[in-house]
Order: C-alpha cells, then structure tokens, then sequence
C-alpha cells in the first residue's frame, strides 16, 4: 500500500515538474514573439525615416534642378546613364491609390493594406484565409499572424529595405485561426491610402 502511494507521489511530482518546465518553455516563446515584433517595428520606423530622407532630397532636387541638371552635365558619361535609368525606374513606378471598396474587393488573391507594417484594410479572401474576422485584423501588425515558422522571411525582408534593396516579395508562413500554417508568397506594391502613404500586399499560397 505504502508502495503504492510512493509510486502515485512520485508520479504527482514528474507531472508537476513537467508542467513548470511547459509553462517556463511558454512564457519563453511568448517573449522571444514579442522581441521579433518590436524588432521589426524598429525595422519599420527606420525604414520609414529612409523614405523621408529621400523624399527631402528629391523636393531639394527639384527645387533647385537647373544647378543640379548643371552639376550632372560634368559627370563622367556612366553616372549620367545611371541616373536617367532610376528617373524612368520611378516613373513607372508611380504609387497606386487604394479608397474604392468595390476595387480592392474585386482582387482575385488575398491582399491588405499597409501603413508602418500595421493593416488597414484586408478584403474577403484574406479574412478567409487565415480565419479571421475584419475586427480583428485592423490596426494588428501583419507579424501578429506570422507563425514562427515564418519570422525569418519577414525579419529578412525588412532587413534588405533598410539596406535600400528594392525588396518587393518574400516568402513567408501565416497562423491561421484553426493554427494551421499557411506557407504564402508576398509581393508588396507601393500605394496610397486615405491621402497617406501605404503599401498593398498581396499574398499567394505556395504549393
């Protein structure tokens, strides 16, 4: 009997001990969650300190382009060619504007938009997706639905637009509601939204 009651003990206290140490591995995955998303935050506002900075120097370009268009004229013929290729790249590149719901809706792919990293807006299939309601997706960082899985995709993508590579699609793997992984391509586009500044992401699933 007193055998018995050991042997119950001492399984009671393997389970304790087995509990701790899942709640310890818990809190430490919650933590190191929290410390990639406020990297990538980072991320975001030095990125976004990089666009203004350029954009300055593009309004202090124009503002004083014959001096400049002068200064141009004496440069090797090389630099002037690499100029005028990224005039045209950024012509082509002009920001599309994303207000029309009956648009965005129309997309045949899951797509959203964002403003620093964090969503504004999402349309159907998205929500479908990833088995999410609207109310719950707005105003989320789009990290929030990255599985672990996936961070290093987005961690490197940030990472190379700080650099100043023109970074336009990477891949990825969302947590779905259901908690299933759902491995995607991303290709982001430059936008605007309610006047400001944004980016469409769109997202296909990989096979």
């Amino acid at each position: 009997m007193m055998d018995q009651m050991n042997q119950r003990k001492q399984k009671l206290e393997r389970l304790e001990t087995d509990m701790i140490l899942e709640k310890k591995e818990f809190k430490k995955k919650i933590e190191e969650f929290f410390t990639w998303r406020e990297k990538l935050e980072q991320l975001e506002q030095e990125i976004e300190k990089r666009r203004k900075y350029l954009a300055e120097h593009e309004t202090f370009l124009n503002e004083n382009f014959d001096k400049v268009l002068q200064h141009e004229l004496n440069q090797p013929a090389s630099y002037i060619g690499e100029v005028i290729s990224e005039l045209k790249n950024g012509a082509e590149d002009s920001p599309g504007i994303v207000e029309e719901d009956d648009l965005f809706e129309s997309l045949t792919i899951e797509a959203v938009v964002l403003q620093r990293g964090r969503i504004k807006k999402v349309n159907s299939l998205f929500k479908k997706m990833i088995g999410f309601d609207a109310k719950d997706i707005i105003g989320k960082h789009l990290v929030d639905f990255v599985g672990p899985a996936g961070l290093a995709g987005v961690e490197q993508h940030y990472v190379n637009r700080l650099k100043g590579v023109d970074d336009l699609s990477y891949d990825t793997v969302f947590l779905a509601k259901n908690e299933n992984e759902i491995s995607v391509h991303v290709k982001v586009k430059a936008g605007e939204f309610q006047g400001q500044r944004a980016e469409i992401a769109t997202f296909i699933e990989n096979q």
